[in-house]
């Protein structure tokens, strides 16, 4: 990391420091008795990453309670991944889903609440597209919702309807998906402490040692204290707290 570009070929640690790099005959002068060596096979080392920007306290929670659906080619799949779901979940709990794209399904169209209502008729069902900005929910999910063909679409969102009907099809844009939102119970601290020791370990199988979690609400600072009280966070961690969310 210097002007000359020079490669180093060794480092020398000690008490998890590096104390020096160089070339492989200059730090083999280094090696005691009790000194472990590690031959990398030619791999390269790289300075850790820093993650600017991310949201483990969503993403974290996600990954341990909610459906993956990232890799989805069909509306089938989805189903079925939202149907095996329900199978481990007690009656009325909410089944979240998330990460379906419509663009990469064979069909080329977004899920509907009757696709959805196939997985499940016993549990309202919320299925997040990958950028957030939509999503799409079963029947049960409006019924709680209280939302009807008559519901008028709020400012700065929309419910998709039928165009021969007007039926709602299930699909919620942008700010449409806070009637239902608003109903889905938040994480608990036990959860999002779950949650965040599962998206720190994903995070550092990348070569990331530190992170920004941006817009950290009040549960997920807590969630974050209690887990640096335990030793049970293994990056260093900065974040933009939201104001709109400390109030708990």
């Amino acid at each position: 990391m210097n002007k000359k570009n020079d490669l180093a070929e060794a480092v020398a640690v000690r008490d998890e420091k590096i104390i020096a790099v160089g070339k492989t005959d200059e730090i083999k002068e280094m090696v005691g008795n009790d000194t472990k060596v590690i031959d990398l096979q030619g791999k390269t080392v790289t300075p850790g990453f820093i993650e600017s920007h991310c949201h483990p306290s969503l993403a974290g929670p996600a990954m341990v309670f909610e459906v993956d659906v990232r890799t989805a080619r069909t509306i089938d799949d989805i189903i079925n991944r939202l149907g095996q779901k329900a199978k481990e979940l007690p009656g009325g709990k909410w089944l979240k889903g998330v990460g379906y794209n419509d663009r990469r399904l064979k069909e080329q169209r977004h899920p509907t609440k009757w696709d959805l209502d196939k997985a499940t008729t016993s549990h309202p069902v919320f299925l997040e597209r990958t950028d957030a900005h939509m999503a799409v929910v079963n029947n049960e999910a409006l019924k709680l919702a209280k939302l009807t063909k008559d519901s008028p679409d709020p400012e700065g969102g929309r419910f998709e309807r039928d165009p021969e009907t007007g039926e709602l099809t299930g699909l919620i844009r942008e700010k449409a998906q806070a009637p239902v939102r608003n109903l889905i119970p938040p994480y608990t601290i036990a959860e999002l402490k779950e949650g965040l020791v599962a998206a720190c370990k994903q995070l550092a199988s990348w070569g990331f040692t530190s992170f920004s979690d941006a817009d950290v609400k009040h549960d997920a600072l807590v969630a974050y204290q209690e887990l640096l009280a335990e030793n049970r966070l293994p990056l260093r961690v900065s974040m933009m707290i939201s104001g709109m969310g400390l109030v708990g």
